[in-house]
């Protein structure tokens, strides 16, 4: 319903009521007027018929009633018992001692009443009055005026009074249109303006001749002018970013909140091997597998998905949620991948490789070293040869295990294991190890530790950060027994466990500690990434070699968290490592956690 027909209804009920209100309260008004100049006649002609009583009595009155002609009323004569004496009407009635107006005039001297007529079988508006006999006695005059009269003047008065009510609220509805238009009709040009404006930049909102018009047309005009400026900076912003995204070497498609294709750049369709599709199209004529239906209905992450069709792609695949709709970006890592594989491919090759002519090094070497037993200087060469051999064949050990690490990052061969147990079993191996003499160990396990792990891959992250603080205090301390190595486990308020392992070696330099927590906090799985921290760092120069690269890996692939802590108890390194939440129980069709890509 338009505001016009509101009005106009609106209005309408209020003159309906106001005219309706009027005639009520006038027809109220003037039958009380009317009933009170009645009264005020009856009581003038009841003084008269007390006149002429006094004078002649009965006879006196009757005259009198006869001198007035056709007069419609009735004049009653009663005495102080109530006995009718005379009536103009000659009808013999009851008693009246007890009619409420001959009952007021008792105790007033005058009374009056409206009430029906028994005997003339009509409504009367009655008036009494009390006089005195000459004999000194109490009689009772009463005069009584049809209302049938009285009404007849009332409904001619109220039909006037309507007839006029009614002109005027012609009146008044005739003035309420020339009102209206004159309101409305700005408004429908202003409106008319409205829908053709956008069409052409020079129609404007018309100026009026009324001050509150010409104001509101000027401020439309502003706003008209202000609104086609933001319409051509947003489809200029548009036209850019529409070709910033056709542009861009990733796919990308925004679908709206019925899974309905509103924008897609020629890549994803590159990509996705889609020749076509039009805005509105499902998503599913541009997702090519089930595996991308299962990740576009799920929470928002990213995954690399393969394709077999399409020249078999592997893509990297993003979903992003938005207010209304989704976002979608992928992106071609074939050769990213083709390369990682090749990398690893020569990594293992190259470590089996060198593994033959080490052991014929090592061979050689202790061949070499029995020779040459009775000399110390050459033995001691020879001894140090073997000790580079072991280290490298460690090393070449350790890329291996990296590797395979990368390459079989799932949560296979897990199981729900003791946290407190394997720390336990790491302290035991340490202590019975020769190479620990003089270092002793501080533990605070509890009785249970929960956690679903992989246990040969969580012994080895432990040993890794073990052995590196028993080589660091047997370093400091050249053996004699003051190495302390410390070993706590506790479980947080979050429900995660708390590994914290500390030692009193030499500890990192303050460089060289920034430079590993930053590695840390990127939580890159990258074997190029971490081959940088031997590059930057001292790891591999000091004997670390790529224990704490492959700690951190297991660490990482769990859910878990390392961090280097700025401070130890123990004035050496301080390592902390966070477990997630202790009753997870993934299945192996769950996979494992899996850090950013780099």
């Amino acid at each position: 319903m338009t505001l016009k027909r509101k009005l106009f209804l609106l209005f309408t009920a209020i003159l309906v009521g106001l005219l309706l209100s009027a005639l009520f309260f006038f027809q109220r008004a003037a039958r009380e007027h009317l009933y009170e100049e009645n009264l005020n006649h009856m009581k003038y002609y009841g003084r008269v018929m007390q006149g002429a009583y006094k004078e002649s009595g009965v006879k006196g009155l009757e005259l009198q009633v006869a001198d007035m002609g056709d007069w419609p009323g009735r004049v009653t004569l009663i005495d102080e018992l109530g006995a009718v004496l005379y009536d103009s009407r000659g009808t013999q009635e009851d008693n009246h001692l007890h009619r409420p107006e001959i009952l007021e005039a008792q105790e007033k001297g005058v009374g009056s009443a409206l009430r029906y007529s028994s005997t003339l079988k009509m409504s009367l508006h009655y008036y009494a009055l009390r006089a005195a006999t000459p004999q000194g006695g109490t009689i009772y005059i009463r005069l009584a005026w049809p209302m049938a009269a009285l009404s007849s003047i009332q409904d001619t008065l109220t039909l006037r009074v309507f007839y006029h009510l009614l002109l005027l609220g012609i009146l008044a509805f005739l003035f309420w249109l020339w009102v209206s238009r004159e309101i409305f009709k700005p408004l429908d040009q202003i409106v008319q303006a409205s829908q053709t404006i956008s069409a052409s930049e020079s129609l404007r909102f018309p100026i009026f001749k009324e001050v509150e018009f010409q104001r509101l047309s000027l401020a439309l005009n502003d706003m008209a002018q202000r609104l086609r400026s933001a319409d051509r900076e947003l489809s200029q912003g548009q036209e850019r970013l529409s070709v910033v995204l056709e542009a861009l070497p990733v796919g990308v498609a925004l679908t709206g909140e019925h899974r309905e294709l509103l924008w897609v750049n020629e890549e994803a369709l590159k990509l996705f091997g889609v020749r076509h599709v039009r805005p509105g199209d499902a998503v599913e004529r541009l997702l090519p597998t089930m595996e991308l239906y299962e990740m576009f209905d799920g929470p928002d992450g990213k995954k690399n998905v393969f394709l077999p069709i399409n020249e078999g792609r592997t893509l990297n695949v993003i979903f992003k949620t938005l207010s209304r709709g989704r976002l979608l970006v992928a992106t071609d890592v074939s050769e990213e991948r083709a390369l990682e594989e090749m990398r690893r491919a020569f990594v293992i090759e190259a470590g089996h490789e060198l593994q033959t002519p080490l052991t014929a090094v090592r061979a050689a070497s202790e061949l070499l070293l029995e020779d040459l037993a009775e000399e110390p200087g050459s033995s001691a060469l020879v001894q140090t040869i073997l000790q580079q051999q072991e280290r490298m064949t460690d090393l070449i050990d350790d890329l291996l295990l990296l590797v395979k690490l990368e390459k079989t990052d799932k949560a296979g061969g897990r199981t729900m294991e003791d946290l407190s147990e394997l720390l336990s079993e790491t302290v035991e191996d340490f202590k019975g190890n020769p190479a620990a003499k003089g270092v002793s160990f501080q533990t605070d396990f509890p009785l249970k530790a929960p956690f679903y792990c992989n246990r040969t891959e969580m012994l080895r992250a432990l040993s890794n950060l073990v052995d590196n603080a028993v080589r660091k205090c047997v370093e400091k301390y050249e053996g004699s027994p003051e190495g302390v190595i410390s070993l706590s486990l506790k479980e947080t308020a979050e429900g995660e466990w708390r590994i914290l392992i500390e030692d009193n070696g030499p500890g990192f330099e303050k460089e060289h500690a920034e430079q590993v927590r930053e590695e840390l906090r990127s939580r890159s799985r990258s074997y190029s990434y971490y081959n940088g921290w031997e590059k930057r760092g001292k790891w591999g120069g000091e004997g670390h070699g790529l224990g704490l690269v492959i700690t951190a890996r297991i660490l990482f692939s769990h859910g878990g968290d390392m961090e280097l802590l700025e401070t130890s108890s123990l004035g050496g390194a301080a390592f902390s490592l966070t477990l997630p939440d202790v009753s997870r129980e993934t299945s192996e069709e769950d996979g494992a956690f899996e850090p950013p890509q780099a």
